[in-house]
């Protein structure tokens, strides 16, 4: 035995420590370092549960029923001993401990502040005491190997920093450790196989101090600098470190190699896989350090190290919760040298550390992390009293800071552009820029943050390829494939007819296929709802005749937006009632409205340039007003259809100022309109749009109803959620009863036509190219424009290997001479072959309508299912 080297430092979390499968796996990850010649160190953390129970003895000691915790504690301890069949001697030992443990909590009722601090992080210590007694002899049994139990408190000492308060220096202290040959001589004397503690340490005086929770993976680190270990590694229950919390998103990617700094950012800022304070040791000790799974140890994790990257690249969306906002506010402090001085020293005053920084003239705003540091109600309000003799406080608690986190991260901004979409309409409290170029962070109220992460990754990681540092998904990894398209596909009208499309894909070539079954069941669901006295089909969203005629034996109206459209209704269905076409021109030419006047149908304005320029052929008549009200929605700039970015509507101010119009040539105003934007999927949406409305509504008496527009979304990507139909019914009763006889109408077309219909094409070539895959088809976006004007997305499944599975990461195009012929980025699908028949789905609206004759490719035809299968 020698002092050389060749240490692997192996730390095992309180999940990991606390079932037979995880520990049958931390004794094969010992052998197998061990068989390789490696002298190993094992840090364990407290069972699963136990820290939690010790916390509760510190933070309440006169309210814990002390008997009974201390049973439970016992209880869990001996159940585990009896599972890995150890001597009963192992529940003695802990059994002796439990009587300290009592004592200890005698000492909290009595004892005074000075040493309440060193009591509590006695009795926070205690867990890893108990667990590393059942490691270590469950080691010595399993592996019939000598294996030592060493105190991790005679090695590690803490450092003295006065600056920090007293309950830091016991409940989250720190040490500054180097490399040690006399103490890896010491160690190693012990044995080839050590069991020591994790989150504890001692003072220079010799009491117990505690690392903060989470803190035993710092204890792994500090040991591995210790001993120049070859190797840190991280077991706990998760296969590494992911691009989102994999528990919620998952389609969160592997991070396979990460450089210490992005690590550290990614744990410092949200990812709870890893404790941030671990990684500074080992980067500078240049040990690398391997995230891995003690439920799966072979699903591969994540190895940090010193790495070079070769381009700039968004690793991970990070959330940190119960985060803490400061703001302070004074005129004062413009071009007042030494206030930040005279505001940080009062932080350090009350040992608090500041997190994110963001500053004005007249306004410092500032974050506090509770992960590092112990933040209590008192010391918040003793930092705000003595805060306020300087500026006016505002404390803002229940936040989150959500982190887009990468190297680089400014040379991504372009890319990061379409992203930031996502924090349209969401109160963002502070942004800020790490000045270490590798993250944005931006605070947020903490009940947004769920849905913001998720849009972010979406936007961000979820479309990249695979590489060097980015692998497979959490789903793919485990085998949840059927949580994304396949259960889509299971839940659409085409999943039970796949033999039938695949022989009309056959027959005619690439084509839109259309179920008017599935049309009649969305129009039904639309008639069911009772707050909606009358719908107009939004026909620019598929004009197929057999579509329309499904509309018209529902009775609804039609809405359109060129004279073209209105005479194609009146054409279909010649006995129409003209007031059941609702015409919607934008920048049409005159000569639209005076035809559309002749005929007698419903006429809204949308601009007051017609009104104000060609006034006399409006006189006496009945008109409607698109508004618009200041903000668009949907999932691209281009669906929004209000506020200043959009083409459409006539804000309201304008609206009131052509009163004067109105009177002049005797005009009844009779309908107030907005749309805002397509795919939405948030139940409040025409709640919104209708007190805007009515609250207009107001100043015309001659009002008649109010038309809320259209936008009702579906489902387009795996885990979103449907639009609550009912929420949104609910809600406009509840308006309707304030309206006082004023009707709703409502606009739906894609909702109505969208998932009725689906594109197929045969497969034509496929090609690797650098890593990526590429599965070409017969139709591109001649066909399909909406992937490449919108970044749209559309489910896509290969037909005939629809029960393969989806293992493959493809780029599916078309024949277009167009870098942007791309209808859908990275699916997971089958291997696919030359003739496969791809399915791309909810293409029943804009999809038909919107194609063209590019490169003289004819696009894909129109079919009814129900006319080609009977």
């Amino acid at each position: 035995m020698t002092s050389n080297g060749n240490w692997v430092v192996a730390k095992f979390g309180g999940t990991s420590v606390s079932s037979i499968l995880s520990l049958e796996n931390l004794a094969t990850i010992v052998q197998r370092h061990h068989q390789a010649n490696k002298k190993v160190m094992v840090v364990v953390s407290a069972l699963s549960g136990v820290s939690n129970k010790l916390e509760q003895i510190t933070q309440s000691p006169e309210a814990v029923n002390i008997e009974q915790l201390c049973h439970e504690v016992i209880e869990q301890h001996n159940k585990l001993v009896k599972e890995l069949a150890l001597p009963v001697s192992i529940n003695q030992i802990v059994e002796e401990k439990i009587i300290s443990l009592k004592d200890l909590h005698q000492k909290l009722l009595v004892e005074k502040l000075s040493s309440f601090f060193a009591t509590q992080a006695q009795v926070m210590a205690m867990g890893e005491q108990f667990s590393s007694v059942i490691i270590q002899a469950w080691l010595e049994q399993r592996l019939a190997l000598n294996v030592a139990l060493i105190d991790a408190r005679e090695w590690l000492v803490s450092e003295q920093q006065d600056q920090r308060s007293v309950a830091d220096r016991y409940l989250n202290a720190e040490c500054h450790i180097e490399a040690s040959e006399q103490s890896a001589k010491a160690l190693v004397k012990h044995g080839d196989v050590l069991v020591t503690q994790g989150f504890i340490a001692s003072n220079h005086c010799g009491e117990t101090v505690v690392l903060g929770r989470g803190g035993s993976d710092t204890s792994a680190a500090y040991f591995a600098a210790m001993l120049s270990a070859d190797r840190l590694e991280i077991w706990t229950d998760v296969p590494g470190m992911f691009s989102g919390n994999p528990r919620v998103l998952p389609e969160a990617r592997q991070l396979t190699q990460l450089d210490y700094r992005e690590a550290q950012e990614i744990a410092s800022t949200g990812a709870k896989v890893l404790h941030p304070r671990c990684l500074r040791p080992a980067r500078n000790a240049g040990i690398p350090v391997f995230v891995g799974s003690a439920f799966d140890i072979d699903k591969g994790g994540s190895l940090i190290c010193n790495m070079l990257q070769a381009e700039p690249q968004v690793k991970a969306i990070s959330v940190r919760e119960g985060v803490l906002l400061i703001a302070m506010e004074t005129s004062d402090m413009w071009q007042r040298p030494g206030f930040l001085a005279d505001a940080f020293n009062v932080f350090a005053k009350h040992g608090l550390s500041i997190d994110q920084v963001s500053t004005s003239e007249t306004n410092v705003t500032v974050t506090l992390d509770n992960l590092t540091q112990g933040i209590s109600q008192e010391r918040i309000a003793s930092l705000a009293a003595e805060l306020g003799a300087i500026c006016r406080v505002t404390v803002l608690e229940n936040c989150s800071a959500v982190s887009i986190v990468g190297r680089s991260i400014r040379m991504l901004l372009s890319q990061l552009s379409q992203a930031f979409e996502a924090f349209k309409n969401r109160s963002v409290h502070m942004l800020t820029q790490a000045a270490n170029n590798l993250n944005f962070t931006f605070v947020i109220d903490q009940n947004e943050a769920p849905q913001l992460v998720k849009q972010l990754h979406d936007n961000l990681i979820s479309s990249r390829r695979e590489s060097q540092q980015l692998g497979v998904t959490w789903a793919e990894l485990f085998g949840q494939h059927d949580s994304g398209e396949e259960e889509f596909a299971r839940r659409s009208w085409w999943f039970d007819k796949v033999g039938a499309l695949e022989q009309i894909a056959s027959e005619h070539g690439p084509c839109y296929v259309y179920s008017m079954q599935k049309v009649n069941e969305q129009l039904d669901r639309l008639l069911s709802l009772k707050s909606i006295d009358r719908f107009f089909y939004a026909m620019k969203a598929n004009s197929n005749a057999a579509l329309l005629s499904a509309v018209e034996e529902k009775q609804l109206g039609f809405e359109c937006v060129s004279i073209e459209e209105v005479r194609h209704i009146l054409n279909l269905f010649p006995s129409i009632n003209p007031q059941r076409i609702l015409f919607t021109p934008n920048f049409a030419p005159r000569e639209e409205y005076e035809e559309a006047l002749r005929l007698g149908v419903n006429l809204t304005l949308d601009n007051l340039y017609p009104l104000q320029q060609w006034g006399e052929i409006f006189d006496q008549q009945s008109l409607i007003l698109r508004i618009d009200t200041g903000t668009g929605r949907g999932h691209h700039q281009h669906v929004k259809t209000a506020g200043n970015e959009a083409k459409f509507g006539i804000p309201v101010s304008d609206v009131l100022g052509a009163k004067d119009l109105f009177e002049q040539y005797q005009i009844k105003v009779v309908g107030l309109h907005c749309h805002v934007g397509s795919g939405i999927l948030s139940s409040e949406n025409w709640l919104e749009n209708g007190r805007v409305l009515q609250e207009l509504a107001q100043h015309f008496p001659t009002i008649k109803f109010l038309d809320l527009g259209g936008g009702l979304g579906i489902v387009e990507k795996p885990q979103q959620q449907a639009l609550d139909l009912a929420a949104v019914d609910a809600s406009l009763v509840k308006l309707k009863e304030r309206l006082g006889g004023i009707e709703l109408w409502l606009e739906p077309g894609r909702f109505i036509s969208a998932e009725s219909g689906v594109l197929l094409a045969r497969v034509t070539q496929l090609k690797g190219k650098s890593g990526a895959r590429y599965l070409g088809v017969e139709t591109g976006m001649n066909s399909l424009i909406r992937p490449a004007l919108y970044g749209a997305y559309h489910p896509i499944v290969n037909l005939t290997r629809l029960k393969s599975p989806a293992v493959e990461r493809y780029t599916v195009v078309g024949p277009i001479c167009e870098t942007g012929d791309k209808l859908g980025l990275e699916r997971l699908l089958p291997v696919s072959h030359e003739g496969d028949v791809m399915l791309i789905a909810n293409a029943g609206a804009y999809g038909f309508v919107m194609s063209s004759q590019y490169n003289m490719r004819s696009p894909a035809k129109e079919v009814v299912f129900e006319n080609l299968v009977k």
